[in-house]
């Protein structure tokens, strides 16, 4: 199957360059991106000998470089590049942080498109997720983490923010370099591939061709599905896709992570109320590749609705994670948040919410807190721009 990705996606970029491939102006980048700044209050759990402030702040903000062109034979090529502003502290691995995200060139025309690079796979990418007014502090996959481990401090709070990761998003591929294909869409379907060799990103320019990689998971192929239509005023999204690696090592099992989605949104005549969900279930302990062991699985599954009238937006949502393995280390993760939010003008957002995490460990204790069970209760505000 690999192989013949592999193939197929060389006969179409073969075919798509066939034609005279100029272009009458190079590509100019231009500028985007995002920023999230949020204040809150935290009433959390903590161990014995530890102290956290009950209060905080918190920021996540990204810088896009990006652009376009098109070739005088209809194809149009283009580059990204993402740029995380507040990765300048050291994790907990005493590392310093990457401060780059995606970077990649993606070529399109009626074949469909082609991305090359540094790039979250298909199965991430074509994600249909629980409705959600507040980017940063959101339960599934946050930017913003308000739940902080004891005694760590910067940005070492957030690489070990909590026991369990909730994130029902099929992201173990990450955004190392691949290669990735998606169809044009036809009737609201479109389909998607990519391909993973290793978990690199290469950034001195060499390839890294060792067979026992960061995770000891090579070769990995991910197919997704997406669906998104309306039907007399009734939106549809959907979505389900399937990742799977080869391990390097005998005794590791090989690497499978699958998930699905869906939104309806429809008129209620006093605003637009939107109903969904995601699944996602991977043979690994806390949805991560590098914790990935024989007999392990993990679950996730996310819920939620949102209101929407014009500036004004309510919300809620509610997300549970069961991590099961042979070992006495089998943990639970569960949170709810209720938000409302405010669109001051074109890309700014207000956000005021409640959010509520609990982890409990079945048998032993959640790691770095030597109890049995961790929660907390935050009040947040969250002040979120586009541009």
């Amino acid at each position: 199957m690999r192989k013949l990705l592999l193939g197929t996606t060389a006969l179409v970029a073969a075919a798509a360059f066939s034609g005279q491939a100029t272009a009458a102006d190079k590509i100019k980048l231009s500028v985007g991106g995002y920023g999230n700044f949020a204040a809150a209050y935290v009433d959390q759990d903590e161990t014995a000998g530890t102290s956290l402030r009950d209060h905080g702040f918190s920021q996540e903000t990204e810088v896009h470089f990006k652009g376009k062109t098109v070739l005088d034979n209809g194809l149009e090529v283009g580059f990204r590049a993402e740029l995380e502003l507040d990765r300048d502290q050291r994790n907990d691995t005493g590392s310093a942080d990457d401060i780059i995200d995606e970077v990649y060139m993606h070529i399109s025309g009626g074949f469909g498109e082609i991305q090359l690079g540094s790039q979250d796979g298909v199965a991430d990418q074509m994600g249909v997720f629980a409705p959600r007014i507040a980017d940063g502090n959101r339960l599934d996959d946050p930017e913003i983490y308000f739940f902080q481990t004891p005694g760590t401090t910067g940005s070492d709070s957030s690489d070990g923010y909590a026991p369990t990761i909730l994130r029902t998003d099929v992201s173990s591929s990450d955004d190392f370099l691949k290669i990735i294909y998606f169809t044009p869409r036809l009737a609201g379907f479109q389909l998607g591939v990519s391909y993973m060799p290793e978990p690199t990103k290469g950034y001195t320019g060499y390839a890294d061709r060792t067979d026992i990689g960061e995770t000891e998971q090579s070769e990995i192929f991910e197919i997704g599905i997406n669906f998104d239509e309306d039907f007399g005023g009734v939106g549809v999204s959907a979505y389900a896709a399937y990742l799977t690696g080869s391990s390097e090592i005998a005794t590791t099992d090989d690497l499978e992570d699958w998930g699905a989605g869906a939104n309806v949104g429809f008129d209620i005549g006093f605003g637009e109320l939107t109903i969904g969900g995601s699944y996602r279930n991977v043979n690994a302990r806390g949805s991560t590749v590098a914790t990935l062991t024989n007999d392990a699985e993990t679950t996730i599954w996310a819920a939620g609705v949102l209101w929407e009238n014009g500036p004004w937006s309510l919300a809620g949502q509610y997300l549970n994670a069961e991590e099961d393995a042979t070992t006495t280390d089998n943990e639970e993760g569960t949170g709810y948040q209720i938000e409302g939010g405010w669109m001051a003008g074109p890309g700014i957002q207000f956000t005021l919410g409640y959010q509520h995490r609990e982890f409990e460990a079945e048998d032993g204790s959640l790691p770095t807190y030597a109890t049995a069970e961790a929660e907390a209760d935050i009040i947040f505000l969250e002040t979120g721009l586009k541009f």
